[in-house]
């Protein structure tokens, strides 16, 4: 016969490696409640632990490793493919201005994980150039350079006010790999430039 007290227990002591402080608590209060002769219904317990286990896991893994992959899913639930999240830290933006060409030079901090590592070509996705004088923000395209081994460089033409200072801001990357899917790397990066 399954003891379903002695996997409660078990599920809480599992837990307790990732989260000691919250899932001691846990272990205590359910002992507590045994000793006290009060039952805390086993269904309660069963759908709560697996639940708080994984809150704990996905919360713990992201405050540690940063950057996280996250599928992309349609209305139904569908997965159409992932992007790549909570990237601001993993890649560092400088920008300069000459002779009409705006330049971006791209330090990829952690270029020798996934996904950086896969990655051919990079482009800022999710952009605008904003005229700090006069607030006026304009939309801008760019086409894909390659990576070269922790640092990509772009060049752009564009034409600035002379004698004024700009802010790029990026919320985006695309990141390309051949054969397969772009893959939108998110974030928030400002970086200025004067002309």
């Amino acid at each position: 016969m399954i003891d379903i007290d002695e996997i409660i227990k078990k599920s809480l002591n599992f837990s307790s490696k990732i989260n000691k402080e919250l899932n001691y608590k846990m272990i205590n209060k359910y002992s507590e409640s045994m000793k006290k002769g009060k039952k805390i219904p086993k269904w309660a317990v069963m759908v709560t632990v697996p639940a708080v286990i994984a809150c704990i896991s996905a919360g713990t893994y992201m405050a540690i490793d940063g950057g996280y992959l996250r599928n992309k899913t349609t209305t139904t639930g569908t997965i159409i493919g992932q992007t790549y999240e909570n990237a601001t830290d993993e890649i560092e933006v400088t920008s300069d201005y000459s002779d009409g060409v705006l330049h971006i030079t791209l330090n990829l901090l952690k270029s020798d994980t996934v996904p950086y590592l896969e990655l051919d070509e990079m482009k800022p996705y999710n952009c605008t150039i904003t005229n700090l004088s006069d607030e006026t923000t304009e939309d801008i395209q760019f086409d894909y350079a390659v990576v070269n081994e922790n640092t990509v460089d772009i060049a752009i033409n564009f034409n600035a006010m002379e004698d004024t200072k700009y802010k790029l801001e990026i919320k985006s990357f695309l990141g390309s790999k051949k054969a397969d899917q772009p893959l939108e790397i998110n974030g928030n990066w400002e970086t200025v430039f004067r002309t």
